[in-house]
């Protein structure tokens, strides 16, 4: 959900500003936009912790009764990976 130069990122990862545009995000569900959101909450009050993350319906409906996980898309995958190897926070 960020763009720019590095230094731009920083300052709207910072700021909470973010942008999830709809080619690439219309396909996600409510859930998964909702713990990413719940993610990006700059103030950590409100902020998912571990705990509530892995609490989280969406992540809870990951996996199926049986305890097999369902698979992710894999630019999804890419996505998280690069925004991991980008963050400085």
């Amino acid at each position: 959900p960020f763009s720019g130069s590095q230094a731009i990122q920083s300052k709207h990862i910072s700021e909470g500003r973010y942008n999830m545009k709809p080619e690439k995000w219309s396909k996600v569900s409510k859930e998964a936009v909702h713990f990413t959101q719940s993610l990006l909450q700059v103030n950590p009050e409100r902020r998912l912790n571990t705990q509530t993350a892995l609490d989280h319906p969406w992540i809870k409906k990951r996996h199926k009764k049986d305890g097999a996980s369902q698979e992710v898309d894999l630019p999804v995958v890419d996505a998280l990976r690069q925004f991991g190897q980008a963050s400085k926070f």
